[in-house]
């Protein structure tokens, strides 16, 4: 895959929208009935392409350390190298500290892939009007994070196209 030297145009702007992603029930999920968490299939190569148009942040509960370790044991060292941990934790001092609150305060242009919000995260959202940018991954089976990834592509008018661009390519998201 091509590595874009500068900041993708995905929205009419010259600078790469947020892109938020959670780790558990997202990129990792009970792919089957009763089984344990496992990568969902494709997730390195999708990480990789979306690395290239977004400016990636990981929304984790996951210490850094240990997603560091995780990245470099699944030979994702250029992932962790071009993404961006979110310290979300950090603001409970002044009495915040729900990722919602990360997504909020961080920069304007942003989508959000994280499993099911409830409550108050989504109130929030919605009160801000601005739950369309959070896309819902479905915590279970395969195919939860990929299928993300395509309403995030037809919200920011990625197209086939437009993955070629960066030597990338729509089916390395699609499943039948």
């Amino acid at each position: 895959m091509k590595r874009n030297p500068k900041p993708v145009n995905v929205t009419g702007s010259l600078v790469q929208p947020t892109l938020y992603i959670d780790v558990d029930d997202t990129i990792i999920a009970n792919c089957w009935d009763r089984s344990g968490f496992d990568l969902r299939p494709n997730i390195m190569t999708q990480l990789r392409v979306l690395k290239e148009l977004f400016s990636v942040r990981w929304l984790t509960c996951w210490p850094y350390d240990d997603l560091e370790l995780l990245f470099k044991s699944l030979y994702g060292q250029d992932i962790w190298r071009d993404t961006q941990y979110e310290d979300w934790r950090a603001s409970l001092h002044r009495g915040k500290g729900e990722k919602v609150d990360a997504v909020l305060e961080g920069p304007p242009d942003w989508y959000w892939l994280e499993d099911p919000l409830y409550g108050e995260d989504w109130d929030r959202l919605k009160k801000s009007g601005l739950e369309h940018r959070y896309i819902e991954v479905n915590p279970k089976g395969l195919w939860g994070f990929a299928d993300a990834c395509l309403k995030l592509f037809a919200l920011t008018n990625i197209d086939s196209e437009r993955l070629k661009a960066i030597e990338a390519d729509i089916r390395w998201f699609e499943h039948s």
